[in-house]
């Protein structure tokens, strides 16, 4: 298990601004928090670099709710969203990039993601995930927020006992934000999108790096 990891937030289908970013953050295993495609113009560069990174041990991403609209506008998904929601929200972009379709290794690739990765280093427990987690209430029925709890969430985080850090992105209304708990726990939402810039963290040096888009 690595002892060093670039958390990156939404890509988002920028590629060289991706690469840039990784230029200036330490080595270390590379985790996306998801939405790597869509918007920007080179979504089908970001995919397969990950599709490459995971099959090497190099890296990782998660599952956000833009890989969601790709897998649920192939086949049947958890999300069932209506016709059109992928391409009015930036997928227009990505079936550019791939000529036009989706191959079916990506959706294959999709479907595999998971949507949380615990962390620990140095007796601390970071849980990453796209969205921050919801804390399940009793009045609450879990159909109500699963499968979309930490793909769509967006709620502010909550402070979990059993997670030093959560990191998250998903929420480019926050920006880059940190909140701290009366428990000693903190979150932070790292995507910093709204401003056009790319943000990542190093764990577990906590020191956050960016790139505006190029």
């Amino acid at each position: 298990m690595s002892e060093s990891y670039c958390v990156l937030a939404d890509i988002a289908g920028e590629y060289k601004t991706f690469l840039a970013l990784l230029d200036k953050m330490p080595k270390g295993f590379i985790l996306s928090v998801g939405d790597v495609n869509d918007r920007g113009k080179q979504s089908k560069e970001v995919i397969e670099w990950f599709m490459k990174a995971e099959k090497d041990g190099t890296g990782e991403s998660l599952l956000g709710n833009h890989e969601t609209f790709i897998w649920d506008a192939y086949e049947s998904s958890p999300f069932h969203y209506s016709p059109g929601v992928w391409q009015m929200n930036g997928g227009n972009a990505t079936l550019k990039s791939f000529g036009g379709t989706i191959p079916r290794e990506v959706i294959e690739w999709i479907k595999t993601l998971k949507t949380e990765k615990i962390i620990k280093i140095e007796n601390k427990t970071y849980l990453i995930s796209h969205a921050f987690k919801i804390k399940r209430d009793q009045e609450e029925e879990e159909e109500e927020i699963e499968p979309f709890n930490v793909v769509w969430n967006r709620r502010q985080p909550e402070p979990f006992d059993e997670y030093d850090v959560q990191i998250a992105g998903h929420n480019s209304n926050f920006g880059l934000r940190e909140w701290k708990f009366k428990n000693g726990k903190t979150a932070l939402c790292i995507d910093a999108s709204a401003s056009r810039k790319l943000t990542g963290i190093h764990l577990p040096s906590m020191k956050i790096y960016q790139q505006e888009y190029l």
